[in-house]
């Protein structure tokens, strides 16, 4: 069975490699349809957006089609930048600004605490959804640390650590992420599906 991740991220895709732990070939949306357009990311909910994204594919024998949309919601901005993080950033010229500026919003308020989701949709062979999602509570730093990750890791310190998850060890940082927490059951759904 081929494991399709719908999304032209690479760091997800690598991501994603890693924690699919299935013993199927998982690759990237482009490397089957080069010219694939995803769908408009226009949902009220990282939920919505995962399975618009799976909606757009055309279901194969002996595929499931992967996509997740995930963000950082941060409690002292009514959760912003939220379903929105990826464009937020790309109002940016680098991901560091974006991130910057986030901390200059934050730096004036006691509640820092933010939170990663992750939803995640997949689409079987035969043209079924269903969908899981995960969450990773924290802070908001009040400086980028670490370059381990990407994306708004330099800022987010996750509950129980001193370190952003761009400072912790890689192994780490996936085993307690959003997206390994969501990855958790799809691996225990396509077990399910064979």
């Amino acid at each position: 069975m081929n494991i399709v991740l719908v999304t032209e991220n690479e760091h997800k895709v690598r991501e994603f490699k890693s924690l699919i732990d299935t013993g199927y070939t998982v690759v990237s949306i482009k490397d089957l349809e080069p010219n694939f357009k995803g769908a408009e990311e226009n949902g009220t909910t990282f939920l919505e957006n995962a399975i618009k994204k799976v909606e757009e594919c055309t279901q194969k024998p002996d595929t499931l089609f992967l996509a997740d949309d995930s963000g950082l919601c941060i409690d002292a901005l009514n959760n912003q930048p939220g379903i929105f993080s990826a464009r937020y950033a790309a109002g940016f010229s680098n991901v560091e600004d974006a991130c910057d500026t986030l901390i200059d919003r934050v730096r004036s308020f006691k509640n820092k605490s933010a939170y990663f989701e992750c939803a995640i949709a997949i689409k079987d062979m035969y043209g079924n959804i269903q969908s899981v999602s995960g969450t990773v509570s924290g802070v908001i730093s009040d400086e980028r640390r670490g370059s381990n990750g990407f994306g708004y890791d330099p800022i987010f310190v996750p509950d129980g650590y001193n370190q952003t998850f761009a400072e912790l060890p890689v192994d780490l940082k996936n085993q307690l992420s959003h997206r390994y927490r969501a990855l958790t059951q799809v691996n225990q759904l396509i077990k399910k599906l064979n």
